[in-house]
């Protein structure tokens, strides 16, 4: 059971690197925040402290940050990286353009270097 699970996996991930529209693919592949932050890219904490940032400051909250960070319902929830990007990116289209952002002026690290050729050749 797990084998043909396993292999279900597989072919879906290769399905899925797959595809494009208008030729761009249509996923992003983050393996980490190592290679991540080598690579010149943000990493989630990064990036959850900047829509944190954003969204008090969005509220013009006179409380100080961290006070009404407390407060607010995705603070320290476990899907706090999905929903704080859901809330400010409610578009696929604007999560991949901020993703694109991010990764933009990055040079892959030696982990990306080594995922693209186990894909390469599998």
């Amino acid at each position: 059971m797990l084998e043909k699970l396993d292999k279900r996996n597989k072919i879906h991930l290769v399905n899925l690197i797959g595809r494009r529209s208008n030729n761009t693919p249509n996923f992003a592949l983050l393996i980490g925040a190592g290679a991540s932050a080598s690579s010149g890219v943000k990493t989630s904490s990064e990036m959850i402290a900047e829509w944190r940032r954003q969204l008090y400051e969005e509220s013009k909250s006179t409380k100080p940050f961290e006070e009404w960070l407390k407060d607010q319902d995705f603070y320290g929830d476990d899907e706090e990286y999905g929903i704080l990007f859901e809330k400010l990116c409610d578009q696929r289209s604007q999560r991949r353009i901020y993703i694109e952002e991010c990764v933009k002026d990055a040079k892959p690290s030696w982990g990306y270097i080594y995922l693209a050729n186990i894909i390469a050749h599998n």
